[in-house]
């Protein structure tokens, strides 16, 4: 359903028909297990993606885990449906690639019968640097910002894709003083052309514009970094942000199988953020949810929120203040409640409606039934009462970037009231620490600018389409079989 800064909604009906039996053919040797993919050689640039699929036909309802030795999977297990359960996996970057053109990743399957039957399987992915285009650098301070004093110094990396080591590069600068003018790109540990220069501070605040340029292809990049006074706020939040919550729960209910269940239900919100000094105000709007399936005795169950749900979700906004305006401060806005399909007097406290006739239920979505309304795989249009308590917290990095990448940093729970039939097969739900990240998106400070039709207006659509260049935050293991957590 929907997530403002760790807001999620979870499967309606776990299932709503009986068990079913399922049998080996009798003395017959398990199946073997097999992983294909749609494409085995994908683009590194962070953006190519294939589907990834494990096929053993004879257990549906047991977990399969995968694993891979690059890219990034979009769950680390699923339960087989008809035979199968897949996964998608997304190339690394080009720079993550090192010294060669090409990398082999290693994507396995793995399927635990008992502790000492464990069937896998394995597919090879390469991952292949872009082929042919121009040359690229970027550029990376570090710090972003410091006291104007004459004195603090910042590291300038420029990172270069497509030009040789060994290349000299070009450096300059609209404030502050470069120890040189020019450096050589030589080879990193993990085999990237990169090239180094420190930047001294000017004595008055100022906003340092450094360029690197290389100059026979005329590639060019360029950080901006902040002199600024002392005790003055290192880093500007004002703008338009996005943020991926990368939310997690447990399930729990007799019809789930496996039960506990654990899903990961990732979402993307567009924020908007006013700072000045120590306080701050954003605005939170919703822009996608992925509502992950589960495994239920009568097979998977998906849900779906119609447009009119998440039009309902109101927008949150709030005011806080920051623990400090040094880098490094703690961006922690308060905990929030949202009921959609309600109108609650304590909204954090009070039970959520059992049936529609109680005075309190709202037709927030404007459909004529009472609640909001989800699509259900197995029990179709179900009106619900759905309440979710969030909290998120991260770190400012720098003016265009907020994470917060420990585990509990994001933060849900979830209640869900469903009038009818339905009702009887709510799971349980119980939040699991998580994780989340704040990408600036509006094109200041260098930052990403997702304004693709140039409207002047950052829309979801455009935040969503551009979410795997803005944000690179891993999501955490989440086994669906719940182990470990």
């Amino acid at each position: 359903m929907h997530l403002h800064r760790g807001m999620m909604c979870l499967p309606l009906a776990a299932a709503l028909s009986g068990p079913a039996c399922l049998q080996q053919p009798a003395e017959q040797p398990p199946p073997r297990l097999t992983v294909t993919v749609e494409r085995d050689v994908l683009t590194a640039d962070g953006l190519d993606h294939t589907r990834v699929t494990a096929h053993y036909a004879e257990l549906d309802g047991v977990v399969v885990r995968f694993t891979a030795s690059g890219g990034l999977l979009s769950q680390s297990a699923a339960v087989p449906v008809g035979g199968t359960a897949a996964v998608d996996l997304t190339a690394d970057r080009e720079e993550d690639l090192g010294r060669v053109d090409e990398k082999v990743v290693v994507v396995r399957a793995i399927v635990e019968l008992t502790n000492a039957d464990v069937v896998t399987a394995t597919v090879n992915v390469t991952f292949r640097r872009p082929a042919g285009g121009t040359p690229l650098l970027f550029v990376e301070a570090t710090p972003p910002a410091v006291v104007a004093d004459g004195q603090a110094t910042v590291e300038l990396v420029a990172t270069a894709r497509r030009i040789p080591t060994g290349t000299t590069l070009q450096w300059s600068t609209t404030a502050g003083t470069l120890a040189s003018a020019t450096s050589v790109l030589t080879e990193d540990q993990d085999g990237t052309p990169r090239a180094r220069v420190v930047l001294q501070s000017s004595d008055v605040p100022a906003n340092a514009e450094v360029t690197v340029v290389e100059p026979q292809s005329g590639a060019t990049a360029t950080a901006t970094v902040a002199f600024v006074p002392s005790g003055a706020p290192q880093f500007d939040l004002t703008g338009t942000w996005g943020q991926l919550a990368l939310a997690r729960v447990r399930l729990t209910a007799n019809t789930l199988r496996p039960s506990p269940q654990c899903v990961l239900a990732p979402s993307i919100m567009k924020v908007t953020i006013t700072q000045r000094d120590r306080d701050v105000t954003a605005a939170f709007e919703t822009c996608a949810v992925t509502l992950p399936p589960v495994t239920s005795i009568a097979g998977t169950v998906t849900n779906e929120t119609p447009p009119p749900f998440l039009a309902a979700i109101p927008r949150v906004e709030d005011s806080f203040v920051l623990d400090s305006t040094v880098l490094g401060a703690v961006f922690a806005p308060p905990g929030s409640v949202v009921v959609v399909g309600a109108q609650l007097q304590n909204p954090q406290a009070d039970a959520l409606p059992t049936e529609p006739e109680d005075g309190r239920v709202r037709d927030d979505d404007g459909d004529g039934e009472p609640g909001v309304t989800v699509i259900n795989s197995l029990g179709g249009e179900q009106h619900v009462v759905y309440r979710n308590t969030g909290r998120a917290r991260g770190l400012v990095l720098s003016s265009n970037r907020i994470t917060g990448a420990t585990l509990g940093d994001l933060t849900a729970i979830t209640e869900t009231s469903v009038f009818g039939l339905g009702a009887r097969f709510v799971p349980v739900t119980t939040g699991i620490p998580s994780v989340t990240q704040f990408a600036r998106v509006d094109g200041i400070n260098g930052a990403a600018q997702v304004d693709a039709n140039g409207d002047g207006t950052i829309s979801c659509a455009e935040i969503v389409d551009a979410q795997f260049q803005i944000f690179d935050l891993m999501a955490p293991a989440t086994p669906l079989d719940c182990g470990g957590l």
